[in-house]
């Protein structure tokens, strides 16, 4: 079985064992060192999590666990100046070793073994993706670039109640639908609906074209329907009443909405 070192500490790391615990089938033994103020906050009980309780910036006491084979190893603590130590003990030891670092203070590391994981960065593309018409990305799969894309349809988008052969893919394609919890697949007869989800892929800069033609041409009615409106007044069987409200509600929509002719 391939053995993984994580050096952890603070109350990220009880999160983040506690999540790894829940992991299944993941085929990896974890060696996990933790400082010794972490011994009573950690309540961690897993066949596949071996847990060593001293200062991992210490390289004395690290080499006691490196006769294992380790794949990777992770460093993810809470103060700047002892995850530099940690790391620099562990490289001291292999100088080989994938190591994945978390950091919250933009750290630089000359080392082609080592990858830091920008959480400040990754934090606030996370909380940005709440903000309202900001598109959302696959930031960790892929080139990570822009080019997978999910997108909300909101009512009264040009792209709500369109079949999907009705819409032109050039260098961008719809590839999954998302409504009401459940995944869809792509057919041709497909129609959109509002508050459906999609995932299109394609060239980073076609899918923001894309994404604000979605998001903000909403209320181009009668787009998609056509592009004139026609008003019938049957006068034979409408009072005078319904036939002044129809005209009403025509004129009105001649001010409100992007229709090319109105025929009465």
């Amino acid at each position: 079985m391939n053995n993984i070192l994580i050096i952890i500490d603070g109350i990220l790391a009880k999160h983040f064992l506690e999540r790894l615990c829940f992991e299944k089938g993941l085929g990896y033994f974890f060696t996990v060192v933790c400082q010794n103020s972490e011994k009573n906050n950690l309540n961690i009980s897993s066949e596949y999590i071996d847990l060593h309780y001293f200062d991992p910036t210490s390289t004395a006491r690290l080499e006691n666990i490196m006769s294992k084979d380790f794949k990777q190893a992770f460093i993810y603590m809470q103060d700047e100046f002892e995850t530099k130590k940690s790391y620099e003990a562990l490289r001291s030891l292999n100088p080989n070793l994938e190591i994945e670092i978390m950091d919250f203070w933009g750290l630089s590391v000359n080392d082609t073994h080592a990858n830091l994981a920008d959480a400040r960065m990754t934090l606030s593309r996370r909380f940005m993706d709440f903000l309202p018409d900001i598109a959302l990305t696959a930031q960790y799969i892929g080139l990570g670039v822009g080019e997978i894309m999910e997108v909300k349809i909101p009512a009264g988008s040009i792209f709500a109640y369109r079949h999907i052969s009705s819409i032109q893919q050039k260098r961008w394609r719809i590839v999954l639908i998302y409504r009401n919890s459940k995944i869809y697949f792509v057919k041709p007869s497909f129609v959109l609906e509002p508050n459906d989800s999609i995932l299109i892929v394609g060239d980073p800069v076609v899918l923001q074209s894309i994404f604000h033609n979605i998001r903000g041409k909403a209320g181009q009615f009668p787009m998609p329907f056509g592009s004139n409106v026609f008003a019938l007044i049957d006068m034979k069987n409408m009072n005078q009443n319904m036939q002044e409200r129809v005209l009403d509600t025509t004129l009105k929509l001649t001010q409100k909405s992007n229709a090319k002719r109105f025929f009465i």
